[in-house]
């Protein structure tokens, strides 16, 4: 089919999704980078890159991804404490399966434990419901990622409170207090505890590929992590 000479296409697409991605082709591979983006356009835009095949456009996309779902633990604290990293607000806890589908879709691994450990703060019955994609259809875990939550016994018992979902990986201050009161503890104590606390809590983000069943190469497993 033709019109005025020129083959005409089909194409099937939601025009808010082919629209996110056409503004960013005609506005330029800057537009993802000058302000935080939101969750939905991102996404959409990683979609519609890989079925397009548009390489650098979909290398730039996930490198946004990966500034909240990141392997580095000092950058995950920050962004959760600032209701999202500087390129990328906060995704719901929903919105991490839709984070985990487009790891699988992408071959993008490093996605995965922060991806999968938010999945699993859900309560069974949203796990199993998915997240709603903009055309009206659902996307949910594979029945393997679902069998993670289940039946590996680190990951059992691991829901917790909507909006603490993060407190193993979140340096609190003053959670020694909590434990023991208000200044029953001398200054060093103080200090040893603080010191153990951190040393755990980056204990349990080195396993956090294992804890999830998965292999992830090249995970940091500490502090300074990988560049996005």
């Amino acid at each position: 089919m033709h019109v005025d000479g020129c083959p005409l296409a089909e194409m099937h697409d939601l025009p808010s999704e082919l629209g996110h991605l056409l503004h960013v082709l005609y506005s330029g591979r800057g537009a993802l980078k000058y302000e935080r983006v939101d969750f939905a356009p991102l996404t959409a835009t990683i979609r519609m890159a890989h079925k397009y095949q548009v390489h650098d456009l979909l290398t730039d996309a996930l490198v946004l991804l990966r500034t909240y779902f990141t392997d580095n633990l000092e950058v995950l604290q920050k962004a959760y404490s600032a209701g999202g990293s500087f390129a990328l607000k906060r995704p719901t806890d929903a919105e991490a399966i839709t984070v985990v589908a487009l790891a699988r879709l992408t071959d993008t691994e490093m996605l995965l434990p922060v991806a999968l450990y938010t999945c699993f703060q859900l309560d069974a019955r949203s796990l199993l419901r998915g997240a709603a994609l903009p055309d009206g259809a659902n996307v949910s875990l594979s029945p393997d990622d679902l069998l993670r939550s289940k039946t590996n016994p680190r990951t059992q018992g691991s829901y917790v409170q909507s909006g603490k979902e993060f407190a193993l990986f979140r340096p609190r201050a003053g959670f020694y207090e909590d434990i023991f009161g208000k200044g029953i503890l001398c200054a060093q104590c103080v200090v040893k505890l603080r010191k153990s606390h951190d040393e755990e809590i980056t204990r349990a983000w080195k396993k956090l590929p294992g804890t999830m069943g998965l292999k992830v190469p090249n995970w940091c497993g500490g502090r300074e992590g990988n560049p996005p």
